[in-house]
């Protein structure tokens, strides 16, 4: 009985021992993989968010490198050429009237100036006109006052400029 039990575990003793032989070199293997997967995804995320603050920097420093030139060039009372300006919210964003079919403000005012001065000739050339149908002379709109502004706002996100044009009309 002594043989078979032997013959009986040995077997077993062989599959567990091929087994451990297996395991150990399976698991270092499978462990350094994932480590060094785990390492090379670090290593690129490590690049890329130097990648990104080197540009963010660089980008910050012509930004600055701008702003003293064009307080030098200020300062001096040269004229500022677009080239060296920062682009504006008007250089980016257009007025509806630019991206539409809607005429302009001034050229409303131009076409109801026509009119008027249509209707006050058609009334100096047809006596027979009524008083009603004549333009009232206190009706007429002229500009009284027109002021332009260069604005500058600086945030958080960067610097802004635009330009303000106020026009008054009587």
């Amino acid at each position: 009985m002594n043989t078979v039990q032997q013959g009986y575990n040995h077997p077993s003793c062989e599959i567990l021992q091929s087994v451990t032989e297996l395991f150990l070199p399976v698991t270092s293997l499978v462990s350094f993989s994932l480590l060094g997967l785990i390492f090379l995804h670090r290593y690129i995320e490590y690049r890329r968010r130097r990648q990104a603050h080197i540009l963010f920097s660089e980008f910050k420093e012509q930004n600055e490198q701008d702003y003293w030139l064009q307080s030098i060039i200020m300062e001096k009372g040269d004229i500022i050429s677009s080239d060296l300006l920062p682009r504006s919210a008007c250089d980016i964003l257009q007025p509806l009237s630019h991206t539409s079919l809607l005429p302009s403000s001034g050229a409303l005012a131009a076409q109801a100036r026509e009119q008027q001065s249509e209707r006050s000739a058609m009334d100096v050339n047809s006596p027979t006109s009524s008083k009603a149908s004549s333009p009232v002379s206190g009706d007429e709109v002229q500009k009284r006052n027109e002021s332009t502004q260069q604005m500058r706002d600086d945030d958080a996100e960067g610097g802004r400029t635009w330009k303000r044009v106020v026009v008054e009309y009587s």
